[in-house]
């Protein structure tokens, strides 16, 4: 039974199915309230000079959602003359020589440079010597030491430091 405001009437005597039905009505009110458990800002909008602000509330849930529309201020007047800043740094220097100006174009290549036989010979003894010329090993290692093995490792290991050096 739904809740009946004009229930019971005055000077009538009292029925409990009609008392139960009244209190069960109100349960039902109550039980359909929502229960807010959260509060959350959606937006916050900048409306312009002079328009009236407003607070939009929505429940979503249990959680009771805000957006709020707030008009920006009249400009304000003009503040007094700052201090002058220290001196910038000078830009680069452009075309005609003036500085801060864009760079001129680029110039044409120039012829290679020389190189004479003696810097040739120089720079290629610094570098290493082509070691094709010695032979891998050949052997498959014993299990145990084999004093004639490490030997010839290291008999190869010289040949090839020596190929390598000029």
């Amino acid at each position: 039974m739904p809740y009946d405001p004009t229930l019971p009437v005055n000077n009538s005597k009292v029925r409990a199915s009609e008392l139960r039905g009244q209190f069960q009505g109100l349960k039902a009110l109550i039980d359909a309230i929502t229960t807010l458990t959260d509060a959350q800002i959606d937006a916050t909008n900048t409306l312009p000079p002079g328009e009236p602000a407003n607070v939009t509330l929505t429940i979503n849930g249990n959680t009771l959602h805000f957006t709020f529309d707030i008009p920006t201020g009249d400009q304000g007047p003009e503040g007094p003359q700052g201090e002058q800043g220290p001196q910038g740094e000078t830009g680069p220097q452009g075309p005609d020589g003036t500085p801060g100006g864009p760079p001129g174009p680029e110039g044409p290549q120039g012829p290679p440079g020389e190189v004479t036989l003696q810097q040739l010979t120089d720079e290629i003894a610094n570098t290493a010597q082509n070691p094709t010329t010695v032979a891998p090993l050949t052997f498959t290692p014993d299990p145990d030491y084999n004093p004639a093995q490490l030997q010839e490792t290291i008999d190869k290991l010289n040949e090839l430091l020596t190929t390598l050096q000029r």
